[in-house]
């Protein structure tokens, strides 16, 4: 399919985007917690949430070899700092950061 790929997670919009032949990019979230259903949690329950950089970093690059994009949210506290502490460990396993 022309255009830019869908960036996203399994679900709705990821079965349509391929339907309609469109490319598609798994996307993961390091500083969210997700379901044993593999959907993110909702923020108000344990461990949605996490806020220790190190841990998410430690999740960023353990997703990192299943996706294709891993996403820091600029909306949470620390955010900056999460994205820093990623960008080192992912940088640190060997990963190359570029733009999609």
């Amino acid at each position: 399919g022309a255009g830019l790929p869908v960036m996203t997670m399994p679900g709705m919009l990821w079965e349509r985007a391929r339907a309609a032949g469109r490319r598609t990019l798994h996307e993961a979230f390091p500083d969210r917690g997700y379901g044993d259903d593999g959907r993110l949690l909702p923020r108000h329950l344990p461990d949605a949430v996490p806020t220790d950089p190190a841990r998410i970093a430690r999740r960023a690059v353990e997703l990192a070899a299943r996706v294709h994009s891993v996403c820091v949210h600029g909306d949470t506290p620390g955010a900056v700092a999460h994205a820093r502490a990623v960008r080192r460990e992912l940088e640190r396993a060997g990963y190359l950061l570029r733009s999609c």
